[in-house]
């Protein structure tokens, strides 16, 4: 296994900085290498590189700052099932059903 980011399609690029990444090879805040360097490394077309770049971001696995470059991020804490932080929605099985809201369900209540 390489310590270097290989691939000759934008999903094998893709691939390769996600598994350097899951090795530990790439920590959060590491850099990749600019598009053009990268491209000219692997011997493909910038717009490869691009849209391996775009892919990984999409999957949250990187993070383009424009001309300060693209990093690694964090991985992320798995969510807890039936709990989100950040919203007011709650798991059905958590919620209280109030005897108005079930009369008008036609529930019977």
């Amino acid at each position: 296994m390489s310590d270097q980011i290989t691939g000759t399609t934008a999903a094998d690029i893709a691939d390769s900085v996600r598994g350097l990444r899951d090795r530990g090879v790439l920590r959060a805040g590491s850099p990749l290498p600019p598009v053009r360097e990268l491209a000219a490394t692997l011997g493909v077309n910038r717009n490869t590189a691009v849209a391996a770049y775009r892919q990984l971001a999409q999957a949250g696995i990187v993070i383009s700052r424009g001309r300060a470059g693209t990093v690694i991020t964090g991985l992320e804490a798995v969510a807890q099932e039936g709990y989100a932080s950040d919203t007011v929605l709650r798991d059905v099985g958590t919620c209280l059903l109030y005897t108005s809201d079930a009369a008008d369900e036609g529930l019977g209540v």
